[in-house]
């Protein structure tokens, strides 16, 4: 009796003690999360908190690849991202670079093996305009999703930028029609598939209020350095709107690496493809760098989970003492282009993306961010020396 008695009470424990664990995803005070698809648990310290549930619906095995940078073809990339016949040729230490003279004069700059990048530039004539703060850095340091991969909204003083629609058409085109003009312009310059990250909608009435936002912060920054301050005045129209589009390559559905990750000294491999396309100009910008093409299969290798990949991150953070919040704010499963043998290889890999709350220089509330990967075969951090 008494056996028996013992073994329903240590049932209703049990019971009890996992049911706890259900309810306590986001808690700081090191209770446990529990990811139903896999019924494993984390515990998690004080002061580490995370924000959403992580992914059950992964690629459970997958296979390594070797890899090697894209070489440019440059006749298919002149061919596909010039709107006629180049006007004159410039090689430099760097590559070359194509230009089309115009009214709105287009430069077209291949790089080679020291620069291997593209870069695209449409110049509208409203550049030539005396007040051309609209234009260039400006646009750019109030609309920032530059960040989006952070998931979280980017702040200034103590305000945070308004973000841009992500779903939304412009009056002068809508997005489709731009999807599908990309997608034949990257056919036609020999890409590898590559797939929308983001595409921000940049509307006039946001950036009129981030506009806003940024004077009123560096008024309060300026009072602080005991320096005068002049607003910036100007008004975006229906004629400063454009589309500002992040695409990601993908190798079997699973996404190339594109955020900026802790401890890969310079992002030697990170992908990058970014296009602007706007009313003024339309195809306007492009940048693409670190694409990647397939050699050959190496191994089919496991995938371990994102909970697994996590608690190697936890026992790093438990080893030393936080008086500060950190979130994850986001886990996917990417590709890693690491270095092997003096030849780069395609390895899966958990990317964990980190807010470490804290203070900027003028001493307002901000967060710290980084992203941390996690090997998804070996459950071993990926650092620089895994690129050289």
């Amino acid at each position: 009796m008494k056996k028996t008695l013992c073994q329903i009470i240590l049932m209703i424990i049990l019971v009890s003690a996992l049911a706890a664990c259900a309810d306590s995803i986001g808690n700081t005070d090191g209770s446990a999360v529990e990811n139903l698809s896999t019924a494993s648990y984390i515990e998690l310290p004080s002061y580490l908190v995370i924000e959403k549930e992580l992914p059950d619906d992964y690629s459970k095995e997958a296979i390594t690849y070797e890899v090697e940078m894209l070489e440019f073809d440059e006749a298919k990339i002149v061919s596909a991202f010039l709107s006629a016949e180049p006007d004159e040729q410039i090689d430099n230490a760097y590559g070359v670079q194509y230009v089309v003279e115009s009214s709105m004069p287009e430069y077209l700059t291949i790089g080679n093996k020291k620069d291997d990048t593209i870069n695209f530039i449409k110049i509208g004539d409203y550049i030539l305009l005396e007040s051309d703060i609209h234009t260039g850095d400006l646009k750019n340091d109030i609309s920032k999703e530059t960040d989006h991969d952070n998931n979280a909204s980017v702040r200034t003083g103590n305000e945070s930028f308004l973000s841009f629609g992500e779903t939304s058409d412009l009056s002068f085109k809508p997005r489709e029609e731009i999807i599908v003009e990309m997608e034949s312009r990257f056919l036609k310059a020999g890409f590898p598939e590559v797939h929308i990250r983001h595409m921000y909608s940049r509307d006039c009435d946001t950036l009129n209020k981030n506009l806003e936002i940024y004077n009123r912060s560096m008024e309060e920054r300026d009072k602080i350095i005991g320096i005068e301050h002049d607003d910036i005045i100007f008004t975006y129209t229906e004629a400063d709107e454009d589309y500002s589009i992040y695409y990601e390559q993908r190798i079997d559905g699973i996404p190339v690496i594109t955020k900026i990750w802790t401890g890969n000294g310079i992002n030697r491999y990170l992908t990058e493809l970014h296009v602007v396309y706007s009313e003024r100009t339309g195809f306007e910008q492009l940048r693409a760098g670190n694409l990647y093409q397939i050699i050959s299969k190496k191994r089919k290798v496991p995938v371990h989970s994102p909970e697994e990949a996590l608690n190697v991150y936890i026992k790093e953070y438990s080893k030393s003492l936080h008086f500060r919040e950190t979130r994850v704010t986001d886990a996917e499963l990417n590709y890693v282009i690491v270095s092997e043998n003096n030849r780069l290889t395609a390895v899966p890999a958990w990317v964990f993306s980190l807010a470490e709350e804290g203070e900027n220089t003028e001493k307002t509330s901000s967060a710290i961010y980084e992203n941390i990967v996690i090997n998804a075969e070996t459950l071993e951090y990926l650092t620089a020396e895994d690129q050289k």
